[in-house]
């Protein structure tokens, strides 16, 4: 699975910064724009980071991780569709395999899971050459298909997916999307995930790899809610 960028602002810095400034135009300018988003995130005024847009493109998720991302009702979707139009890569490689089946002593539920899905496809295809419309048809196929999903949201909500969908709670395929996030945003303008951590296991064997992943917020970072006005611009 990959989640690429598409869109977001190249002065996304700039814009938060300004947008917080506007909501006390009478007070001195004491920090620079970095300094003060950073200062935004301390005091938790997050209004300002919904002034920036990101855009990206989700290539390879699951319907089951799907279902975990869509919960996210601030952001906007548009998810390729099975309805209408028949598929027409209803093949085995089009299904996510959930690396935990690769471990060498699940590989009966491996089998197991393989049959299941050539199951569904066979279903598929045969509803689909009995005149069965695809909308129908694909109540046949498991779970594990492969689907494309573009997702915009504004980096508040940003934020909050990769503060609790990074969490190492979090099921693996919406968690994986949490920490593209969270190295898009680091790549572009860090100062808005600069109170996250990434903690990475990727020497873990195949069956494991990328399961340990997660993100955490660096408790160290001020707490306070003073949103003092000579304190705030």
């Amino acid at each position: 699975m990959t989640t690429e960028l598409l869109n977001l602002s190249k002065n996304a810095i700039d814009i938060i910064a300004e947008s917080a400034r506007e909501s006390y135009p009478d007070a001195k300018k004491r920090r620079t724009n970095s300094e003060l988003v950073k200062h935004l995130i301390e005091v938790k005024h997050f209004s300002p980071f919904e002034q920036v847009d990101i855009r990206v493109r989700i290539v390879g998720m699951s319907r089951t991780g799907e279902a975990h991302l869509i919960r996210h009702r601030h952001c906007s979707f548009n998810i390729q569709s099975a309805r209408k139009k028949a598929l027409k890569q209803t093949q085995f490689h089009n299904y996510v395999i959930p690396a935990r089946y690769l471990h060498p002593n699940k590989q009966k539920a491996l089998q197991d899971l393989r049959t299941a899905i050539c199951a569904g496809i066979k279903a598929y295809e045969s509803a689909i050459e009995c005149g069965i419309p695809p909308e129908d048809a694909r109540f046949g196929l498991v779970q594990g298909e492969k689907k494309t999903i573009l997702m915009k949201c504004n980096l508040r909500q940003a934020r909050w997916i990769i503060e609790t969908r990074g969490h190492k709670s979090a099921q693996w395929e919406i968690r994986q999307v949490a920490i593209d996030l969270y190295k898009i945003l680091n790549d572009h303008c860090p100062e808005v995930v600069g109170d996250f951590t990434l903690h990475e296991f990727n020497d873990e064997p195949e069956w494991e790899h990328g399961l340990k992943n997660h993100i955490t917020r660096n408790l160290n970072w001020k707490e306070s809610h003073d949103l003092d006005l000579e304190m705030k611009p």
